[in-house]
């Protein structure tokens, strides 16, 4: 049985958030994009030091889908779904 590739390099990222404190999701997949794109070999998305503990399910979901979509085949994507 073959492990996880867990890579080098994986960057923790914050999650950013528009005017009305929203997640800003558009903004988040270009973050992971530019990320990606200079080498990293993943990201971590609502880690356990971030916002995480502020985040509903609810809002974490569209979040981690949208990253997921973004950089499938590129590299690892953790996220944190704890609540």
């Amino acid at each position: 049985m073959k492990g996880i590739e867990w890579g080098k390099t994986l960057t923790a990222i914050v999650t950013p958030m528009d005017a009305r404190g929203e997640i800003d999701i558009p903004a988040a997949v270009n973050l992971a994009r530019d990320i990606i794109a200079h080498g990293c070999d993943g990201i971590v998305v609502c880690g356990t030091t971030g916002e995480a503990a502020t985040l509903s399910t609810e809002e974490k979901l569209p979040l981690i889908s949208s990253l997921g979509e973004e950089i499938r085949g590129k590299g690892l994507l953790i996220a944190g779904v704890g609540g």
